[in-house]
């Protein structure tokens, strides 16, 4: 039996995201410009931060490093780079739907699988 899964299964509790972190990450990705602070690669769906892409994020957020730990125990780094995968490579409806309530609050996000 071959298992051919392109995304692991990940089996996990569920853990409270830091909302106030992905609304300044979202922020600062759209300030961000491509080919001036990172590279699109569309083959394998990712963004990489540059040189510029880094010092500007970092000054922006007044720290040192995007890899640097912070009082929440987390760095930046990988909430800017996701952000910008979201900005760049994820379509509304297409990729991802965006989660309501009954009285039309947002509440959450939803990925849609291709398969």
């Amino acid at each position: 039996l071959i298992d051919e899964a392109r995304t692991p299964l990940i089996i996990s509790k569920q853990v409270a995201a830091p909302a106030n972190k992905y609304k300044t990450a979202y922020t600062l990705a759209e300030a961000l410009k491509p080919d001036v602070h990172y590279k699109i690669d569309l083959k394998n769906k990712a963004c990489t931060l540059n040189e510029i892409g880094y010092r500007d994020s970092e000054n922006a957020l007044g720290i040192e490093s995007l890899f640097e730990i912070q009082a929440d125990g987390q760095a930046w780094a990988p909430y800017i780079v996701n952000a910008i995968n979201a900005k760049e490579l994820f379509k509304k409806d297409v990729d991802y739907s965006v989660l309501t309530d009954k009285d039309g609050n947002k509440v959450g996000v939803a990925i849609i699988d291709s398969f």
